[in-house]
């Protein structure tokens, strides 16, 4: 395939908003470790987790956090 034809397909994609194919291919390109996957199969990013733990750490510090209980009573109420 060359290069033409492989612009092509990425921009056809892009215009597509192909989200899986975008995803792979910044995947395939980008520094960052991918760790895992998103329920729609979107990569989890290294760099992305770690900020999202330690939001999750500084809240918890920060006493904004939620007993068992009280997410019992929470979910019950779905």
């Amino acid at each position: 395939m060359s290069t033409i034809e492989m612009k092509a397909t990425i921009l056809r994609y892009i215009n597509e908003d192909n989200e899986e194919k975008i995803a792979k291919m910044y995947a395939s390109v980008v520094e960052d470790d991918i760790v895992g996957y998103n329920i729609d199969g979107t990569p989890v990013y290294a760099e992305a987790f770690k900020k999202e733990a330690e939001e999750i750490l500084q809240r918890m510090d920060a006493g904004e956090s939620k007993t068992i209980q009280e997410l019992k009573k929470e979910m019950l109420q779905w």
